[in-house]
């Protein structure tokens, strides 16, 4: 029975995102993607529904007037609907290379400004770390999963150092955010997907004074104990 649930939902997910993306694609030919964030949030909450998930968002919401670094566990295919059905402001990511070759939702990326990173070309990262500072001191908020790639095991992996070197040259406040029943709904080890609710939880922030004198790989325990314990 749970191999049919997951068939239909894999239609409708499926059907529901192009629909979606078409209205959305239309709008943002015309108007800039911070102008329609409702309109976002909408279609995200309805891809993410017509997937049998249903998001509660758990937390206190920021004020927007400054930049943020939001920094995120990483469970499934599903988080990028999760970040956009949530997220206000002027927000933008730091996403794999690799996704900036799939049709449609490449070219979303590219109008988002989301930054493409090499994550086996260490120097090239850093690189793509550099225009993330920019960005931040520009005051736009970055968005970024520093495991990497999404886990395998459910539990929270090992953190890339990019994000923290990030953190530690630009010193914004920091926002630790835990994605909680994405690995269970829909995680790559298996097509299945199994409806039921997702959290998203807002740790609270960390400001600069917080982890000023911290080493990068500091800041980087700090993080994620933080966002293993809001899990």
């Amino acid at each position: 029975m749970r191999w049919l649930i997951s068939l239909f939902l894999h239609l409708a997910s499926l059907l529901t995102f192009f629909a979606c993306i078409s209205v959305y694609l239309l709008l943002i030919i015309f108007l800039s993607p911070y102008k329609i964030q409702m309109i976002t949030h909408l279609l995200c909450r309805l891809i993410l529904l017509s997937s049998g998930q249903w998001l509660v968002i758990e937390g206190e919401l920021l004020p927007a007037g400054r930049s943020y670094l939001y920094l995120s566990n990483h469970e499934s295919i599903l988080d990028a609907f999760i970040f956009g059905a949530a997220l206000s402001g002027r927000v933008t990511a730091v996403a794999a290379e690799d996704y900036f070759s799939i049709p449609i939702w490449g070219a979303i990326m590219r109008r988002y400004g989301v930054i493409p990173i090499q994550r086996k070309i260490h120097e090239k990262a850093m690189d793509s770390m550099g225009f993330a500072e920019q960005s931040l001191c520009s005051g736009t908020s970055i968005i970024i999963c520093p495991e990497g790639t999404r886990t395998k095991t459910g539990r929270v992996e090992k953190f890339k150092s990019g994000a923290f070197h990030l953190a530690h040259n630009a010193q914004p406040v920091i926002v630790p955010l835990a994605i909680v029943g994405s690995f269970e709904a829909r995680n790559r080890n298996s097509w299945l997907i199994r409806p039921g609710l997702l959290r998203l939880r807002f740790g609270r922030p960390i400001l600069p004074e917080q982890y000023e004198g911290l080493s990068p790989a500091e800041i980087s325990d700090l993080v994620r104990q933080e966002i293993i314990f809001i899990s």
